[in-house]
């Protein structure tokens, strides 16, 4: 196994862990997001619609999940930070960084503190990769 994906599965296994302990990070939580938030664009089952792309197979593109990878995604549509063409039919997102913040492991020597729901999405789209 590469260092890479040794260091995606660990941050994946740490992301599970802070999921499981806390259930309002963890995938039921982020399903109910995604049906709220996300569906209306990429489907209910996650696997693309009308406006969005499949998002079931992040982890095969990218050799496994990608976990800070998707993090940095969701807390940047979130913030209006996202500026590349591919985000100009994302939605406003920024509802999503209020409540709890959650201090998340992102891999060696780097952590930050993330929005309680950005951790449950990113926990269920883990969740529902093929």
């Amino acid at each position: 196994m590469t260092r890479r994906l040794l260091r995606s599965a660990l941050a994946v296994a740490a992301l599970g862990a802070l999921a499981a302990c806390n259930p309002f990070a963890g995938p039921a939580a982020g399903s109910r997001l995604f049906t709220e938030n996300c569906a209306g664009c990429h489907a209910d089952t996650g696997r693309g619609g009308p406006g969005g792309p499949d998002l079931t197979g992040i982890a095969a593109r990218d050799g496994g999940f990608p976990q800070r990878a998707v993090l940095d995604r969701l807390d940047g549509y979130a913030r209006g930070l996202m500026t590349h063409v591919d985000s100009e039919d994302m939605p406003d997102m920024s509802h999503l960084m209020t409540g709890r913040l959650m201090h998340v492991d992102l891999g060696p020597g780097a952590s930050r503190m993330i929005p309680e729901r950005v951790v449950a999405l990113t926990s269920y789209l883990e969740s529902i990769q093929r």
